[in-house]
């Protein structure tokens, strides 16, 4: 499940993810909380977000992966018992091979690409202030 595209002089490569989707009750996970073994965020109130530590292989693994972090998120949370497990789906995020890929992708400069983590693109301003468009 690898795929590689050139983008100007980056590469940008698919990185194997199993996400999970959770009921839950509102404000049960106030930020994004990162473990060894999962990581979770609230995407709307009462829904999680479980990325699941992905496994190739047969679908069945990735189903076990995906209710045995749904097990690990009961326990770290009080109140997770109200949570339900909705479904889970694999695919292939891009994510830069070497580092955020920042720059002209033709020789034309007429496209402008910036690629990167998305925890790197949406987090705050690091002096505090809201972000605004200028």
């Amino acid at each position: 499940m690898s795929a590689v595209v050139v983008v100007g002089a980056g590469i940008v490569a698919a990185s194997p993810a199993t996400l999970a989707r959770v009921t839950a009750p509102p404000g049960l996970v106030g930020t994004i909380v990162a473990r060894p073994d999962f990581e979770v965020r609230e995407v709307r109130d009462g829904e999680l977000l479980l990325v699941v530590p992905h496994v190739d292989g047969p679908a069945a693994l990735r189903e076990r992966a995906a209710h045995d972090a749904f097990q690990r998120l009961g326990t770290a949370f009080r109140g997770s018992d109200e949570c339900r497990l909705l479904g889970y789906r694999s695919g292939a995020r891009p994510m830069p091979a070497h580092g955020p890929l920042i720059g002209y992708a033709t020789r034309d400069r007429s496209v402008y690409v910036a690629v990167m983590h998305p925890g790197v693109t949406w987090r705050p301003p690091s002096d505090g202030s809201s972000p605004t468009n200028s």
